[in-house]
């Protein structure tokens, strides 16, 4: 029984490590990759979306969303918040994290520090993280670089910092 439990925990380390392939070359916006460990490994797009099914709507369609990059944060509100906060919100994260660092975090309200990689089509959260298709990675990024072209940044106190 115990080398069957080994066995089978081979098979899925195996066949998760294999879905963490080849990192894709094309990039839809400029990112600064902040991943050391991109070299020893990568990430590719999920097959099929990773959402919870029947979402349950938990608020009235007015929300604001922050997207932090860099030293810069960039804070909104309406459809594109909406949208940005309905698909975080509903992916199944059931990962474990891997040493790849997101390059955006993402609060909403209804969830704060989702780290998101557009390169590496995945999102972490509460410490799991989940794939994204090329589609919901097509979305985020459209919505992303909305905030970045048309909201006026507000630079972030690094702590520690003099006032």
């Amino acid at each position: 029984m115990k080398k069957m439990g080994l066995l089978l925990l081979g098979v899925l380390l195996t066949v998760f490590l294999a879905a963490c392939g080849k990192t894709q070359e094309s990039e839809t916006i400029p990112t600064k990759q902040a991943t050391p460990s991109a070299e020893t490994h990568g990430h590719t797009a999920a097959a099929q979306p990773q959402i919870s099914k029947d979402p349950e709507m938990l608020y009235c369609g007015n929300t604001f969303t922050t997207v932090r990059v860099g030293d810069k944060q960039y804070g909104f509100d309406g459809e594109k918040s909406v949208a940005l906060t309905d698909l975080l919100l509903h992916l199944q994260y059931e990962n474990p994290v891997c040493d790849c660092l997101p390059v955006y975090t993402v609060d909403t309200e209804f969830g704060t520090g989702y780290g998101i990689s557009l390169d590496g089509c995945y999102v972490r959260y509460d410490g799991r993280q989940v794939s994204l298709t090329q589609e919901q990675t097509e979305k985020i990024t459209e919505m992303i670089t909305w905030a970045l072209k048309n909201v006026e940044p507000i630079a972030i106190e690094k702590e520690g910092a003099e006032k």
